[in-house]
């Protein structure tokens, strides 16, 4: 809390002591920060602009790379040919983000499991994850769309399926509340 870049913004800790003192588990503050609720107390993130081409250039500085569409699409479905890991349905009874029921509550959700490969991956379907590509695009969910405009579970989470359609993105700009990466380090084959 005595970052300065949070106490040079009082409007920042005025919500922030609104949210300390309600029920609410994380509090966002559009294109600022985010702060979540943990067990040990609070999670503040900083939301820094950024776009593609800057985010490409920062991670190959510090020798890392994205994971390119088909790269991703393999990692998510941990060397599966089916829909989803775990198959071409959709298991209902899965405690899935979203639609959880009051008591699943404490229970982690079945998608952030590890697959195959040990890699959490696609299990949100607001989540949007960065690879490279010629222009920025996002493999994973879809910021939510299937699933506030009611499509329901199998077609709300069809997103996350490793065969879902690469998004190519309109803007260059990441969104810090749906745009996620994975960094990775390419090894050379000698």
């Amino acid at each position: 809390m005595d970052d300065p870049r949070l106490s040079a913004h009082p409007d920042w800790l005025k919500q922030f002591r609104e949210f300390a003192w309600s029920d609410l588990d994380s509090l966002t503050m559009h294109q600022s920060a985010r702060i979540e609720r943990t067990e040990k107390g609070f999670q503040i993130c900083i939301y820094n602009r950024t776009d593609y081409d800057a985010l490409l250039a920062g991670l190959e500085k510090q020798g890392l790379s994205l994971p390119t569409a088909d790269e991703w699409a393999y990692l998510c479905g941990g060397g599966c040919r089916t829909l989803f890991p775990w198959g071409d349905g959709m298991d209902y009874s899965m405690h899935l983000h979203h639609f959880e029921s009051p008591e699943d509550e404490d229970k982690p959700f079945d998608m952030e499991e590890p697959n195959f490969f040990g890699v959490s991956i696609a299990y949100d379907p607001y989540m949007r994850e960065v690879v490279k590509a010629e222009q920025f695009t996002t493999c994973g969910g879809d910021g939510g769309r299937s699933i506030c405009g009611g499509l329901g579970i199998f077609l709300g989470f069809l997103p996350c399926s490793p065969h879902c359609k690469p998004e190519v993105q309109e803007d260059k700009e990441l969104n810090g509340d749906y745009d996620f990466y994975r960094p990775i380090i390419r090894v050379e084959l000698i």
